[in-house]
């Protein structure tokens, strides 16, 4: 067995889960309890000693946060989810693997297949396909399923996948061998190595791509330390570690903004947008007050400089671990907003030259943030700041 035969026995399985749509209602008359919460819960990668890990994210309540229901059955397992009135699943459960199909319902394309290979009880092989966007192509649909997955492929960026080949030593996972397909990218051959502690529990398992840094694929956070008071030590260090990337970058004026940059769920690996004190009155003197907001902090086109997290990573990892595990990631918002917090209160540590003025603020990319001087102010901006700004058209 080896990777590229997983990742083809995957794209066979997609072929034959084409025809399997009608087999929901199945599984949803084996629902005896529904609970809510984020989209793909209850991973099967997770899936472990016959069931899955608790799930912190789950409600009895519909909310607008929590918009996909997840069907249990009489042994408290998944075995139906619907998301947002779009997608539909199923989980399937035997002794030697264990499956997860969605649908894309508009479409009736399989969006999703998750599958453990078991035996004996032990993982033995894990793959997993999502189209990118966990939705067919519309000018796909109605061709044969044998000509759309070849025009999925063909494309480069329709399809996410990953397999992974486990390898055991002591009757624990030492190493997996994996095979990637990221959108853009195309195949990319990589490797896991797990470690563990010494009274046996997994620690880290850290990926090893090729021509890549290694990089932490899970991260067990320390003990008896609560979720907001692991969020506070991530701050700090990643606020460290952006100091570090200023000083290496070497600005030449003192900074009046600094933008740290994330993208919510995807990537909480800042970017950061620097305006030192010529471009704020640069501005200033060619658009006016009025404009400075708009120029500077929304629309000018200043280069992005990625941060390398060195003091940050690891346990930024377990954080986003526990994150994406209770489902809740305005969590890791606050987290991002305490980073500029301190970057902003403790004016960069002394090491850069800043303005009286200056302010980091942390912003999402992808959303603008509801209330601009509520964020300012959770990102440490004084409120006689904020209230001067205001007062001078700035916000």
């Amino acid at each position: 067995m080896s990777p590229e035969i997983l990742e083809q026995q995957l794209l066979d399985r997609w072929l034959t889960a084409y025809d399997e749509m009608g087999t929901l209602p199945k599984y949803k008359e084996q629902v005896v309890e529904t609970f809510y919460g984020e989209m793909h819960l209850f991973r099967v990668s997770d899936y472990n000693n016959g069931n899955f890990p608790a799930e912190e994210g789950l409600s009895s309540e519909f909310s607008e946060r929590k918009r996909a229901a997840y069907g249990l059955n009489a042994a408290g397992r998944p075995c139906y989810v619907t998301s947002y009135g779009e997608w539909e699943g199923f989980y399937h459960y035997s002794e030697s693997y264990v499956e997860y199909v969605e649908f894309h319902i508009p479409t009736r394309v399989p969006s999703c297949i998750q599958r453990l290979e078991l035996r004996d009880g032990l993982k033995t092989a894990y793959q997993s396909l999502l189209l990118n966007g966990r939705s067919g192509i519309p000018d796909l649909v109605g061709q044969p399923k044998e000509k759309m997955l070849k025009r999925l492929l063909k494309d480069k960026h329709s399809i996410i996948s990953d397999v992974e080949l486990f390898h055991y030593e002591n009757g624990c996972i030492k190493w997996a061998d994996c095979l990637y397909n990221m959108p853009g990218i195309g195949k990319m051959p990589g490797r896991e190595e797990y470690k563990y502690n010494e009274d046996g529990t997994l620690d880290e398992i850290v990926s090893i791509l090729k021509d890549n840094e290694p990089q932490y694929a899970y991260v067990k956070p320390p003990a008896g330390v609560s979720l907001s008071e692991l969020s506070d030590r991530v701050s700090q260090l990643m606020a460290a570690d952006i100091i570090t990337a200023i000083e290496a970058i070497k600005p030449k004026q003192p900074l009046v903004l600094l933008e740290v940059g994330y993208r919510e769920v995807a990537n909480y690996v800042p970017w950061l947008k620097l305006i030192s004190e010529r471009d704020w009155t640069r501005t200033l003197t060619e658009m006016g007050e009025e404009e400075l907001f708009n120029e500077l902090m929304l629309y000018n086109d200043h280069d992005y400089k990625e941060v390398q997290l060195h003091t940050a990573e690891r346990l930024l990892k377990a954080f986003l671990g526990e994150v994406e595990k209770g489902g809740d990631y305005a969590i890791a918002e606050t987290m991002m907003h305490r980073t500029a917090w301190y970057l902003t209160t403790g004016k960069l540590d002394r090491k850069i030259a800043a303005s009286d003025q200056f302010i980091a603020y942390s912003v999402d990319w992808s959303l603008c943030p509801d209330d601009i001087g509520e964020m300012l102010l959770s990102c440490g901006m004084p409120e006689t700041q904020l209230h001067d700004w205001k007062e001078r058209g700035i916000i």
